[in-house]
């Protein structure tokens, strides 16, 4: 005898699915209209002959949100479970391909978008370097006007370079970690390859966050996770630029990832992982400690260490070529760089930035020691001993840079980075907890609403802080200066500059001096000195510069002379001015 099987059927009405339909769509052009204003910062439109501007992203995102909800409730309960069930399914079979066009994402955005210039102290000091490396040599023989000069020689070194252990030469400040990396495409591309480096890791830093939060939450999450932390606002930033940050925030998070799988070939390829780190930012390498403590097992702890040691030893090696001793940086030594004054301030700021920009996602965190507590069964052990890890990371990375100089801005959260995407791993932990014993249909909303309020955020606030607009700045301030000193200046001209320095000598191939480094009762003297050698000095400032400049020279040839001089603006808005400076000026 043949039992029957009652089949439900969840397909909903003709007119339920017009509702779906129409809100669908609805939700889908608005997603599309939030990543517009997420990337512009802003959409301005005229209606009734009046100017009309919307600057948030997060209603609209919120509206975004409703749709999905009145489309849901649309649907019916039995048809809306299936959905959701498919929807699941499909994100537990793709979650991992998914995440993989997240990263290419981000490696092509970063790769589109970014400020590939050799622009100011930073990133001028990196790509500088990284082409010396391709080249075989970092250290410089200073030119020789510099030998008998009436100023002291770093006058001739530009920013990201300082005198060498050897008079008369110029080494890099910056540690070689990311100038080699970008060395290593140089020498097999071209020039132009370096500039891959930071989008490439931008990628695999996503990846990697992806990676270790699959170990812990469900693929949707850790999907998003990664998403969080791809747009990330001071990651977006960071990845729009050739400087370190993006670079060292990979080589941490490969360390973890391969940490965490328990084995003692993976220790050692995340010891190798951190001495890229500790090759690339060297000032951070207290994070050993807490990366370790990620290990499943002590006795693999040794392997690891195994592994950071040629890291530690080319830090060590570079460091007494350059500077003459070990354990001097090229920023000075250790009492140099850090005071403990002041650090709980600049500490308390870093903190208030990271609330700022990250909202309540940064906070979740401090709730998995309670919910561990409260509900047993939705923490595991594993959950809880990463969570403890991740803080263990963020204070020791905090403890680095909270005794170190004081910066005004949130985008100085770069020296935080490595611990950001940890943090919202945790975060997800978290909110995967808290949902545990929730219906499919709560479940699928809280994810939903997470994923389109906070990436949009997120971004809206890069954008926000000019994070777009870094590529035509730099291609307008430097690359365009330097082409202006080089058609329109005379081919003996010599610059004191200060954030030119380093581009004017990259771009227009000229001799500059960073008046930074020119001592005041000097300046006569000096400009006699160009002078008597067939030089004809010039002041290149940026606008915001000639107060300084100024102040620094007053009572001197060089502010007279600059203050009398009419200005050669570069075009078409004079962001950078170049002054004739001339000695014994009245």
């Amino acid at each position: 005898m043949k039992v029957g099987v009652a089949r439900i059927d969840v397909r909903p009405s003709a007119w339920r699915i017009a509702i779906v339909s129409i809100a669908a769509i609805a939700a889908v052009l608005v997603v599309a209209f939030a990543a517009w204003i997420a990337v512009h910062g802003r959409v301005d439109f005229t209606f009734n002959s009046r100017h009309h501007a919307i600057r948030r992203v997060t209603p609209v995102s919120l509206a975004a949100w409703l749709l999905l909800l009145g489309a849901g409730a649309a649907l019916g309960p039995a048809a809306r479970a299936c959905v959701i069930d498919q929807c699941s399914a499909w994100l537990r079979r793709h979650a991992t391909a998914a995440a993989a066009v997240v990263a290419i994402a981000v490696c092509a955005a970063a790769a589109g978008r970014g400020g590939f210039t050799a622009a100011g102290a930073d990133p001028y000091g990196y790509v500088s370097q990284s082409l010396l490396w391709a080249e075989g040599n970092p250290v410089q023989i200073l030119p020789r006007l510099a030998r008998d000069a009436p100023v002291d020689e770093s006058a001739f070194c530009p920013l990201g370079y300082r005198p060498g252990a050897v008079e008369g030469t110029m080494a890099p400040s910056y540690a070689p970690g990311f100038p080699l990396q970008m060395a290593i495409l140089i020498r097999a591309i071209g020039p132009r390859a370096g500039y891959w480096v930071v989008p490439l890791l931008a990628g695999l830093a996503v990846w990697f966050t992806y990676a270790i939060a699959r170990r812990f939450t469900r693929p949707a999450m850790a999907l998003v996770a990664a998403a969080c932390a791809a747009c990330s606002p001071v990651f977006v930033f960071q990845m729009l630029q050739p400087m370190s940050d993006v670079p060292v925030t990979a080589w941490w998070l490969a360390a973890v990832a391969f940490g965490l799988q328990g084995t003692r070939t993976s220790a050692f390829a995340a010891g190798l992982a951190a001495s890229l780190a500790i090759l690339t930012r060297p000032n951070i390498v207290p994070l050993v400690a807490p990366v370790a403590l990620f290990l499943p097992a002590r006795r693999q702890i040794s392997w690891f260490l195994a592994g950071c040691v040629p890291g530690l030893v080319l830090v060590a090696a570079v460091n007494h070529v350059f500077y003459g001793s070990a354990t001097t940086s090229g920023y000075g030594s250790i009492s140099d760089i850090y005071h403990a004054s002041g650090a709980l301030q600049t500490g308390w700021q870093y903190l208030v930035w990271l609330w700022d920009t990250h909202s309540v996602l940064i906070l979740m965190p401090v709730l998995l020691p309670v919910i561990a507590f409260a509900r047993p069964n939705a923490v595991t052990r594993e959950d809880l001993r990463f969570g403890w890890c991740v803080l263990a990371f963020f204070v020791t990375l905090l403890a680095c840079y909270a005794p170190y100089m004081r910066f005004d801005h949130w985008t100085y959260l770069r020296f935080l980075l490595p611990a950001i995407p940890l943090v919202l791993i945790v975060t997800f932990i978290v909110l995967q907890a808290v949902v545990a014993n929730a219906s499919g249909t709560a479940r699928a909303l809280v994810l939903a609403f997470v994923t389109l309020m906070f990436p949009f955020a997120f971004v809206h606030t890069a954008a926000k802080g000019d994070a777009f607009a870094l590529k035509p700045g730099f291609q307008r301030i430097f690359e365009g200066a330097a082409a202006f000193a080089a058609d329109r200046l005379p081919p003996n001209a010599v610059f004191l500059a200060l954030t030119q320095s380093g581009s004017l000598r990259h771009y227009a191939g000229r001799m500059t001096l960073r008046y930074q480094n020119v001592d005041p009762a000097r300046a006569d003297a000096l400009l006699q000195y160009l002078k008597q050698r067939g030089l004809a000095p010039y002041a290149a400032l940026d606008a915001r510069e000639v107060r300084d400049f100024d102040d620094r020279f007053r009572g001197t040839s060089m502010e007279r002379s600059r203050a009398s001089a009419t200005p050669l603006p570069l075009p078409p808005d004079g962001v950078v001015l170049f002054y004739p400076l001339e000695p014994g000026s009245r």
